[in-house]
């Protein structure tokens, strides 16, 4: 059987990019900040209230709905302004 390692320094530089690899491997990339995560939270709430709203607006049962009330009371100020529902009687016509 053929010997794969010819010399032991082989071995041992193998042995350090080895443990190298596991090394970076453990430590893993970096994720998003805490300031980012709480950003995407927010983002996720507001984007649930305004569809809520949106199907309120067009006469959905709330138990039928997609998304959720404001339950915290912030989107008047945490959430961006968004245009006024549509009107439903809008498309009756097209």
């Amino acid at each position: 059987m053929r010997q794969l390692i010819t010399s032991p320094l082989a071995g041992v530089a193998s042995a350090i990019a080895t443990l190298a690899v596991l090394t970076v491997a453990s430590v893993g990339l970096p994720g998003p900040s805490d300031y980012e995560v709480q950003l995407m939270q927010q983002a996720q709430y507001c984007e649930s209230v305004a569809t809520w709203n949106a199907e309120a607006a067009r006469g959905v049962a709330p138990a039928r709905r997609y998304g959720h009330p404001d339950y915290d009371g912030i989107a008047d100020t945490a959430c961006a302004p968004v245009l006024s529902p549509v009107d439903g009687s809008a498309y009756a016509s097209n």
